[in-house]
């Protein structure tokens, strides 16, 4: 158990070995998400990648085949979409244009908390701690009906998503609920996006309280990302 008072990241390290390794992923829940039969599915010709970056293209989707984020399609698919390619400063972004696919997704209607909703319950708390979870929507499996209106094509092929992906319609508010869930007998919490926030009126409540969320990320298998995350502040910045 970590010592009330020293909740520092390599301490936290040394007692969840797990914690901080890799893309996690929830245990025991699939995502499904509602799909319109109505809708007509559409398979949307590839937009051209330069050739300047398709090694980057490749490496990037061998990182996601090998953190099992995606997987190859195989045979017909009703759904394709295209991708968009962002560079960044440590290789390549692939990014899904869902906007057509988005079309046959039904949203689900979870409430995502306002800013002056978080800062109710921060009232009176003086320590704070924001804890970042590494590649947030890509730790949610997708439920293997779901996975096909994923679809999505570059010079190498077709592929499709394995985990929740930015872009569908509806991921932010059933993510949202999802990590609500997660953290529902732990008090002093609030998320919002890839973020949970962990507070107490002192440090002792507080440290009482990140322990027991950091006992319940490790348990159901979902990680942080260390860089990100900033433990015991007097003060916080947050959206």
């Amino acid at each position: 158990m970590l010592r009330v008072g020293r909740p520092e990241v390599n301490t936290v390290e040394t007692e969840y070995p797990g914690l901080f390794s890799g893309v996690g992923k929830l245990k025991d829940y699939k995502a499904k998400l509602h799909i319109d039969s109505d809708v007509k599915p559409v398979a949307q010709p590839m937009r051209r990648i330069p050739f300047a970056l398709r090694h980057q293209v490749e490496a990037e989707i061998q990182n996601l085949l090998d953190q099992d984020i995606i997987e190859p399609v195989q045979g017909p698919t009703p759904w394709v979409s295209p991708v968009v390619v962002v560079p960044k400063a440590s290789g390549v972004r692939l990014c899904v244009d869902m906007r057509q696919a988005n079309e046959a997704i039904i949203r689900e209607r979870h409430p995502i908390p306002t800013v002056d909703e978080v800062l109710e319950d921060l009232n009176q708390s003086t320590v704070f701690s924001k804890l970042d979870l590494w590649l947030g929507f890509h730790q949610i499996e997708l439920h293997e009906d779901s996975r096909y209106i994923t679809t999505f094509i570059t010079h190498v092929g077709l592929f499709r998503y394995k985990r929740m992906l930015f872009g569908v319609n509806s991921a932010p508010e059933l993510y949202q609920h999802i990590i609500r869930q997660v953290l529902q007998d732990c008090p002093g919490t609030a998320n919002i996006a890839d973020d949970i926030i962990v507070h107490g009126k002192d440090e002792k409540q507080h440290d009482e309280r990140l322990e027991r969320v950091f006992r319940r990320l490790a348990d159901v298998g979902l990680t942080l990302n260390k860089d990100k995350c900033q433990l015991r502040l007097n003060h916080l910045e947050f959206i």
